[in-house]
């Protein structure tokens, strides 16, 4: 076989062996270590579905899926409804456009764990500034020890993470409010209708696949979040606020339980996969 022929192989091999190897082989590990007690030292033992099965029972792992349950629950709707109010406020034209966009979408531009770092200090029960708001306003008895509380921790790290999800709410849904002919909406107003019912009936409906996608991608974000609740709570008080991921990484990297890290790694992966594919043939659909 000549140079010429082998060449268009060699494009495609290239890539293939990257992929294969920081991808498919470390996740046909994962699976394979799941059914295998591991430490980290000497073989993994064999041990069944024994992995999987203690996912179902463990208190701590239950107590993890209703919180990442929790955090995609709450998190789909704000990227999608404030993102929303925003993207039709802006998709005028407004003085200061640029210093709106510039506010709301600064966020993005910093990491989940800078994000965190920096609702952690202002969630700071003594000199946070949440707390100061409250007793600047006389409200003290709204005063709480924001991440030290069950189950109030949870809400208020799905708030902190709000303001970075909004700003790309923003951007998915200006970029399709930009994508309407104006033509149309137009012809919408003039048909005697109200800008509500054009809202309703023209907007939407336009802007479903855009929907579609930010959900999507605010539903995986949300199932395999870590960052900011590793920075703000480390999974605390008492594993109180740890979602999978975070349980994952405990369990593998403090507890050394490669095999039962690696069967909860596989579990999201499987929930994210379905959630991906129901999505697709959604999408396809439309």
């Amino acid at each position: 076989m000549n140079r010429e022929k082998i060449t268009p192989y060699l494009f495609f091999l290239i890539p293939f062996i990257f992929v294969f190897i920081f991808l498919v082989y470390p996740m046909a590990y994962t699976i394979y270590l799941s059914f295998h007690e591991w430490s980290g030292l000497g073989a993994p033992t064999f041990i069944g579905m024994q992995n999987y099965q203690k996912i179902f029972v463990d208190p701590n792992l239950v107590r993890s899926l209703k919180n990442t349950i929790v955090w995609v629950v709450l998190t789909v709707a704000n990227p999608v409804i404030i993102g929303l109010i925003i993207a039709i406020t802006m998709s005028g034209q407004i003085k200061g456009e640029t210093i709106f966009k510039s506010i709301f979408i600064l966020p993005l531009a910093l990491s989940p764990a800078v994000l965190g770092l920096i609702w952690l200090w202002m969630y700071d029960p003594r000199m946070g500034a949440i707390n100061n708001i409250l007793r600047a306003l006389r409200l003290d008895f709204l005063c709480r020890s924001w991440l030290a509380i069950p189950g109030l921790n949870t809400i208020a790290m799905i708030f902190a993470n709000a303001w970075a999800q909004a700003g790309f709410g923003i951007i998915i849904l200006l970029a399709g409010l930009r994508s309407i002919p104006p033509d149309l909406v137009d012809a919408a107003k003039l048909d005697c209708r109200s800008s509500w019912q054009v809202l309703i009936h023209i907007i939407f409906p336009l802007l479903k696949p855009f929907f579609m996608i930010l959900i999507a991608i605010t539903i995986i974000n949300s199932l395999k979040i870590f960052d900011i609740v590793y920075m703000m709570t480390f999974g605390g008080p008492y594993r109180s606020s740890e979602t999978l991921a975070l349980s994952m990484f405990r369990e593998s990297f403090r507890l050394f339980h490669f095999g039962y890290a690696s069967a909860i790694a596989s579990v999201l992966f499987l929930v994210i996969l379905i959630v991906i594919v129901i999505f697709i043939h959604a999408f396809e659909r439309e």
